[in-house]
């Protein structure tokens, strides 16, 4: 090996690590990075029989059949379109640094240091969602100081529970495998923190139906026995005490319940219900679903939803905050791909979730970021918001790399 490959390899690592820990951060200087480092990656290291291997991975297919439609669908865009169009392609063209991450993940170096990166910032982020309790910390996104307050740290309340909510399966699954006191103690505060950071310290009701959710999931996954569906009902009322106990969520739910009935009572009634966040949603689908219905097999196109939102619907809703995506991924993806484009966004979905509950060694942390975008997809757009889409295109893969080594493992 010589000293220039050496070079080039120690770089590309370096620019892998860096934006891994600095993602979550600094999200699009992290991916800028990762993806530098992966391209130089790839250029020096794959070779043809790589590259064969590469190609046959079945999640490498389905991500590239995605893709394909995608293309597909900018070849009948209008040019009146071509600022949305952009907006999209500027999404779905990063799906590229997924693929190449398949392939350098499944260096085992490359793929424990990242792991330990992402670990590394998240717990950063956790602590000082606690430290803001009592000093506003310049790094920190201005909070109110005191408990029970939202003490968000870095963009987004909803991306950072995203964040948290693996960081603490992440925790979980390192404590069950540790093999000595100190680590266990380590990762079970880690695990803690980060639960008292998503329900006492965040406003995010979206938070607690994913972190519930995941640790419902990976509790089916773990437990082999008939004593899992016990467990998994203590976590779930466990999760209840817990919000019902702080003040701030309970009153969040109770104000998502509102918002939710005023809404369907407005639909029903043939009224534009009010910009809530739960009514808003509502509304969303309600109207989103007429679109599809007009073009349900070919779509609208790349760039298609602000303007077909916009003539279905009354001028004061055509807004910044509601003509770009439905807040779901499914509807989203059914309008501008098609059904044949939400049939693959399906088909990646069931991939991973399978391949993730049938590895009990390495699957539990897919499964629960699997059910964590299922689950986001039915509320948010995931992989049309920024900051949600480039949590999952690297977090996928990573954690995705942990199968593929099991599975070589056992042939």
């Amino acid at each position: 090996m010589s000293s220039a490959y050496r070079i080039i390899n120690i770089l590309s690592f370096s620019l892998i690590f860096i934006g891994y820990f600095l993602f979550p951060w600094k999200i699009n200087q992290g991916i800028a990075l990762v993806g530098l480092g992966l391209i130089s990656w790839a250029i020096f290291n794959l070779r043809s029989e790589n590259i064969k291997k590469w190609l046959n991975d079945p999640l490498t297919k389905l991500i590239l059949a995605f893709l394909l439609i995608c293309v597909f669908q900018t070849i009948n865009t209008p040019e009146s379109w071509s600022i949305s169009a952009s907006d999209s392609i500027s999404r779905y063209y990063k799906y590229i640094f997924s693929i190449l991450a398949i392939a350098a993940m499944n260096e085992k170096h490359i793929r424990d240091a990242c792991l330990k990166a992402f670990f590394a910032s998240i717990l950063l982020i956790v602590i000082s969602m606690h430290l803001n309790i009592f000093w506003n910390l310049p790094w920190s996104n201005p909070t109110i100081k005191g408990w029970g307050n939202d003490q968000t740290v870095v963009g987004d309340y909803i991306t950072q529970n995203l964040f948290v909510c693996l960081f603490i399966i992440l925790s979980l699954d390192f404590f069950k495998k540790s093999i000595n006191l100190h680590q266990k103690i380590f990762f079970s505060t880690c695990f803690f923190m980060g639960i008292h950071a998503i329900l006492f310290l965040s406003i995010g009701r979206t938070g607690y139906v994913l972190l519930t959710s995941a640790l419902g999931i990976y509790t089916l996954w773990a437990i082999q026995s008939k004593w899992k569906w016990p467990v998994l009902i203590v976590i779930i009322g466990s999760v209840s005490i817990a919000l019902y106990s702080s003040q701030h969520a309970s009153d969040r739910v109770k104000l998502a319940v509102t918002e939710a009935n005023n809404a369907i009572t407005d639909i029903q009634n043939n009224k534009a219900p009010e910009l809530t966040s739960i009514g808003a949603r509502i509304y969303m689908w309600d109207q989103t679903w007429k679109i599809i219905s007009k073009k349900p097999l070919a779509g609208w196109g790349i760039g298609s939803y602000p303007h077909q939102w916009c003539k279905t619907v009354p001028e004061y809703w055509c807004n910044e905050t509601a003509k770009y995506h439905p807040h779901n991924q499914y509807l989203m993806f059914w309008v501008e791909l098609g059904i044949t484009g939400l049939f693959f966004y399906l088909a990646i979905l069931w991939y991973l979730m399978r391949q993730g509950y049938r590895d009990k060694n390495n699957g539990g942390p897919l499964v629960a970021l699997m059910i964590i975008l299922i689950i986001d997809s039915l509320i948010n757009s995931p992989l049309y918001v920024r900051r949600e889409y480039q949590f999952f295109l690297l977090s996928i893969p990573l954690l995705y790399a942990y199968i593929r080594s099991s599975t070589k493992k056992i042939n």
